[in-house]
């Protein structure tokens, strides 16, 4: 089979067309373009799509993974080389199944081929079903290794016996297995089944004699328990003749009770209603709720007055303050209006010309006038340095007379400025805003404590009148009990001898209620008349008591009926178990049965397990005879591979692999190869496969997606020389994400160069 055309939307292909050639065909196209997809493709027109799959955590399904990303349904058309033949096959989706919609039929025509079906086309076009193919031409680089199957072991069998390939060794051991599995595994299956059926009927032997046994301990604990019964029926009726003589004291006792606590209720009513109507416990409550709000307000109240009493220390503190001030008697705002007025008239001044009387001419002016009317005073009268000395001194005199105005009003301004500063006892402005600031502090803080102090009047005012209030109902409600009182000082000792009354006469009431519930209990329990009628000689003459109380009579009877009840019913249960578990002599034959049955079975499970073992040592055995042609084969592609690096190659039954490098004594297990080399050990073994497996009448191609990603320059070189001599024989597609493939056989004719966008 050669595949020509494909033509797909499937995953991200958009109705995308892929057109390949006999031999080697390189498809390069950069990751996440298709290749994988193309590859997944090609598998889904030969064998459909599997829609039993789920997605699982981690896991998509093909017909999740592949869904169109258009939203268009998933279908495609392959056109390939069959027998000599152009024929298309077709796939569309069947409902909500995809690709299951199948059609092949002869290209350019619309005839049907009649041996290509949804179900038998990929095996018939390969010439092997989808699990060998998956396992042997179709290679991916995640997926370079071979592992067994039971499609693979049959194909594998063919190979090195007669050439059957209906049975598998894995079928057959695991029907072996499973028939192993029905006569026992673990503990279940035919054989546990009847061992445990013959424990059963046993136990029910073992059952039968043991409830007889148990039937007759319970006779006779039947028997004891009635004799405890008897006893205490007997103790019952001493203690009933014992109780009515006590009823009698019992009775005069609370007849006597009964005179004593309505005497008492008598006196405490008297007390309680002395003037007029009894106080309730209402009325009590009401008072002691009285008497805490009473507290409360007066707590209050005088926390009312010291912050007021607080707050007038703080006001008169702070007027005393502002005393010192000259601003006292001002308010912050007008404060600082004066204080400004009078910074703007200092300024007004000329504070700031002042810097400028004294100029450098000035200063020099003097000092010639100075040293002038030195040197004249120096000189004799009339030389010329005496004329020379007194003209200097009469110009720099003239000169600091023209500047005399100037020092005539500096010192004008500098007595206005102190005249300014003086009245506020300052020596500068800076000095007087800060005055202003502190006074203005104290008027704000004089104004927050009028404030405050205000506040607190209100509150003492409105504590002086809740306060009051209270004082007022309170007395009104202490005046319905004791119309005597005059104040609240008596208040709590009324209220405390009031409650105690009340609980007095709560006291004898209930001793009273009691006392006349007794009487009329002990009249109505009994014959009243009987009771007080009744002789001392009715009572035992020995005169001792009841050894048991009446709970312990009633109690030692109560459970001895109920075990008497217990027993009766085990008694029953156990003639009922008796009889249930049946006919001693009809378990005893029915477990010789069951014995016999035992033999049998493990007789069988052995014949089987010998079967298996037996079964295993053929299935060595082809394999034994297997590996060897795979071995070889392998080896000497290896050798192509890796330039003959590696020239030999062995494998296990579960063709896990050794490899052995020219010029060494001993194989390397794959686990110590490095990645490249493992990839371009199980690629040898994977073409080595597909000449050993695949039919070579009509082969199928072989498809590789990237599987020499993991090859160095030279390496790929040698595998693409193999590629291109396995392509003679059968079409080969190398998908993948290199250039370097392309590249190597640029201007190669009998090589088709595809580059997917």
């Amino acid at each position: 089979m050669i595949i020509k055309k494909l033509t797909a939307t499937f995953g991200t292909l958009q109705n995308e067309e892929l057109r390949l050639t006999e031999g080697l065909n390189i498809v390069e196209a950069p990751n996440e373009t298709g290749k994988s997809t193309w590859c997944a493709f090609i598998r889904a027109m030969l064998y459909g799509i599997d829609t039993a799959d789920r997605d699982k955590a981690g896991y998509l399904s093909a017909k999740t993974r592949y869904r169109p990303w258009s939203g268009q349904p998933m279908e495609g058309k392959m056109e390939v080389i069959f027998e000599g033949r152009s024929i298309t096959l077709q796939r569309k989706p069947l409902g909500n199944y995809p690709m299951r919609d199948f059609a092949a039929f002869y290209t350019g025509t619309s005839e049907p081929v009649p041996k290509l079906t949804d179900k038998t086309a990929g095996e018939t076009l390969t010439g092997v079903s989808e699990p060998i193919f998956e396992r042997s031409a179709f290679i991916r680089q995640s997926g370079l290794a071979v592992s067994q199957t039971a499609e693979l072991e049959k194909r594998i069998a063919a190979l090195v016996s007669t050439g059957e390939e209906s049975v598998s060794y894995s079928e057959v051991d695991s029907i072996l297995r499973e028939w192993l599995r029905k006569r026992k595994y673990n503990q279940r299956g035919l054989l546990p089944a009847v061992e445990a059926e013959a424990r059963q009927v046993r136990e029910k032997l073992e059952a039968i004699e043991t409830a007889g046994e148990k039937l007759s301990e319970l006779r006779l604990e039947k028997e004891r328990m009635e004799s405890y019964r008897d006893e205490f029926l007997r103790e019952s009726e001493k203690l009933e003749r014992f109780e009515r003589k006590k009823a009698r004291e019992a009775y005069k006792n609370a007849e006597a009770e009964l005179d004593r606590a309505q005497e008492t209720v008598d006196e405490t009513l008297s007390e309680l209603t002395r003037y007029g109507k009894m106080p309730s416990r209402e009325e009590i409550a009401e008072i002691r709720v009285d008497l805490e709000k009473l507290a409360a307000c007066d707590a209050v109240h005088s926390a009312a007055s010291a912050r007021r009493e607080q707050m007038k220390k703080n006001l008169e503190s702070l007027r005393e303050a502002k005393g010192i001030y000259k601003f006292n008697g001002m308010s912050a705002e007008e404060c600082e209006e004066k204080a400004n007025r009078a910074a703007a008239e200092y300024l007004a001044a000329g504070e700031e010309k002042s810097a400028k009387v004294f100029d450098i001419k000035v200063i020099l002016a003097l000092v010639l006038t100075v040293l002038a009317a030195f040197a004249g005073a120096l000189t004799p009268l009339g030389t010329p340095a005496y004329i020379a000395a007194v003209a200097l001194a009469l110009i720099g005199a003239a000169f600091v007379l023209a500047n005399g105005s100037k020092l005539r009003k500096l010192a004008q301004s500098a007595e206005k400025r102190a005249e300014i500063l003086g009245e506020y006892g300052v020596s500068s402005v800076s000095e007087l805003m800060t005055l202003v600031r502190e006074y203005k502090e104290i008027c704000y803080k004089e104004s927050a404590t009028v404030m405050a102090w205000n506040s607190a009047d209100e509150e003492l005012s409105k504590a002086e009148r809740e306060l009051g209030e209270v004082k007022d109902a309170l007395l009104t409600k202490l005046r319905n009990i004791d119309p005597t009182i005059e104040d609240l000082s008596r208040a709590p000792a009324i209220v405390a001898k009031t409650e105690k009354l009340l609980d007095t006469l709560e006291i004898a009431q209930a001793k009273r209620d009691a006392a006349r519930k007794l009487t009329e209990t002990l009249a109505e329990g009994m014959d009243l008349d009987l009771i007080l009628s009744e002789i001392e000689g009715e009572y035992p003459d020995d005169g001792t008591e009841p050894k048991y109380s009446r709970i312990e009579i009633a109690s030692s009877l109560k459970y001895a009926e109920k075990q008497l009840m217990a027993i009766n019913s085990s008694i029953s249960m156990a003639q009922g178990e008796l009889k249930a578990l049946g006919d001693p002599v009809v378990l005893r034959t029915r477990a010789a049965e069951l014995d016999e049955r035992i033999k049998e079975l493990s007789a069988q499970y052995d014949a089987i397990a010998l079967a298996i073992d037996t079964l295993s040592e053929a299935n060595a055995d082809i394999q034994s005879r297997f590996a060897p042609l795979l071995s070889e084969r392998t080896g000497e592609i290896l050798a192509e591979l890796t330039g003959g690096r590696y020239e030999r190659v062995s494998f296990d039954k579960k063709l896990t692999a050794e490899a052995e490098r020219a010029g060494d004594s001993a194989s390397r297990s794959m686990l110590y190869l490095s990645e490249g080399a493992t990839d371009q050990l199980y690629l040898a073994l994977r073409l080595a496969v597909c000449e050993l497996v695949l039919p070579r009448e009509e082969p199928c191609p072989i498809i590789l997606d990237d599987a020499l990603s993991s090859f160095d320059d030279t390496r790929m070189k040698l595998a693409l020389d193999f590629l291109k001599k396995a392509g003679e024989e059968r079409q080969v597609i190398l998908f993948t994400c290199h250039s370097r493939e392309a590249e190597y056989f640029a201007g190669v004719r009998d090589v088709n160069l595809v580059k997917l966008r």
